[in-house]
Order: C-alpha cells, then sequence, then structure tokens
C-alpha cells in the first residue's frame, strides 16, 4: 500500500512538474519551419500558385464567415484562394486526433478576401514530422529532402481525396480531382 501512494505521488509530481514547464521554444520554433516549409515548397515547385502564411483572423478561423476551424496557410491560384492548409508538427496522438476531428468536421474553409457568395475552399491537413523541418529553410532544396516532400504532398492528397468525398458539387469535384492529380504528379519526382 505504501508502495502505490509513493508511485502515485511520483508520478503526480512529474505530470505536475510537466504542466509547469514553460513551452519548447525550439518545438514552438520548429512548428513555424514546418509552416514556412509548406510555403516555400508550393511558391517554388508550383508556378502559377502562391502560398502565403495565413493572417492572424485567419489562423483563429474566420468566424464572422462561418469558417470554423483555423488554417496556417493559403495557398491561391490566379489570385484566387484554392485550399486552406492547417499545418502541424504536433506528436501527441490527441492533438492529431483532435485536428483531424476538424478536418472530418469542416472539410472546406473561408478565408480572408472571400466573398459570403463564394464557395468555401478545400482545407487539407499537413502532418509533418517535426525531425524532418529543417532549422534553416535559406537555400533549402526540396529535391534533397524527399521525406518532407513527400509529407507535404501526402497531406495534400490523402486531405483532398476526403475533400472530394465530401462534396456534391460538380464544380467543386473537377477543381478537387485536379489538384489531387497535381500533387500525385509532383510526388512522382521525389519516389525514387
Amino acid at each position: 500500500m505504501l508502495y502505490l501512494s509513493y508511485m502515485r505521488e511520483g508520478t503526480e509530481a512529474r505530470y505536475i512538474k510537466r504542466l509547469d514547464r514553460p513551452p519548447d521554444p525550439e518545438i514552438q520554433n520548429r512548428s513555424e519551419l514546418g509552416e514556412d516549409a509548406v510555403v516555400l515548397f508550393i511558391n517554388s515547385e508550383f508556378p502559377g500558385m502562391e502560398a502565403r502564411i495565413s493572417t492572424q483572423q485567419e489562423d483563429s478561423g474566420v468566424k464572422d464567415q462561418g469558417s470554423g476551424p483555423a488554417v496556417d496557410a493559403v495557398i491561391s491560384k490566379d489570385g484566387k484562394p484554392i485550399i486552406g492548409a492547417q499545418i502541424t508538427t504536433a506528436e501527441a496522438a490527441k492533438t492529431k486526433a483532435i485536428k483531424m476531428k476538424e478536418l472530418a468536421d469542416q472539410p472546406f474553409v473561408r478565408v480572408e478576401g472571400m466573398k459570403p457568395q463564394d464557395p468555401k475552399i478545400p482545407k487539407a491537413l499537413i502532418f509533418l514530422d517535426r525531425k524532418s523541418v529543417p532549422k534553416d529553410l535559406n537555400n533549402f532544396d526540396f529535391q534533397r529532402h524527399p521525406e518532407l516532400t513527400i509529407q507535404i504532398l501526402n497531406g495534400f492528397i490523402n486531405s483532398l481525396k476526403f475533400d472530394l468525398a465530401q462534396t456534391k458539387n460538380p464544380t467543386e469535384q473537377r477543381a478537387i480531382q485536379e489538384l489531387i492529380v497535381m500533387f500525385e504528379d509532383e510526388k512522382k519526382k521525389y519516389i525514387h
């Protein structure tokens, strides 16, 4: 009995110590670098497309327009938003499950600049292994880091396939199918 009490106190003490610990700046930095890596990838590998980090309002969700879940990056083509991306380096299963539920609950989102009559855009959820996210993106070559590149592409492909199954709108279906083909074609370059 005394042994169990000791174990319980030790477990509680470790738990409290973790809660009191300040956030790890390395983890936060890698999370932001993951977002930057996705933006850089789109901007460098897909001519005609432009990616940007989301605004503060988009990052917390454009609630007044009914977007719900937040996005970390917005991908546009010809100046028009086409994908909202949630990017994470989270390793905790619970955090990943929450993000997947958000995608399942709301696979289409609105971003700033969209009019109420504009159709929502598909949301992509991109899980990146924190260890594969570089500490420095200056002169970064995605060809030399296929593991990160494939994680990014798989995130887009898998999410868009899910989004495709959620819409009955033929225009949205065609647009999503074109994006899936584009990302799948790009992925072929990185599989050897």
